[in-house]
């Protein structure tokens, strides 16, 4: 996944409030835009006793401009990981 995408669900989770993921300029500004970015989802029911996920908790593994691998938490739409 590249730089964009990653900022732009970062943007998303923000913006929906879905409470993982705390992106903004500061992220952009310190990803390796010429990486490439991983997100693993976790889509496990027990989070939803209704059975209905409103969104998925993300492990994130991004890479810094400084080389540096670092990992957070992100909230993304079942819809937006499927598309």
């Amino acid at each position: 996944m590249n730089a964009d995408t990653v900022c732009a669900l970062y943007e998303e989770a923000a913006r929906l409030r879905l409470g993982l993921g705390a992106g903004g300029p500061w992220l952009r500004a310190h990803m390796d835009s010429d990486a490439v970015h991983h997100l693993v989802p976790d889509p496990a029911s027990y989070y939803w006793p209704d059975g209905e996920r409103r969104w998925w908790q993300c492990t994130a593994l991004l890479r810094m401009s400084d080389g540096e691998q670092v990992t957070g938490m992100l909230a993304v739409l079942p819809e937006t990981m499927a598309g």
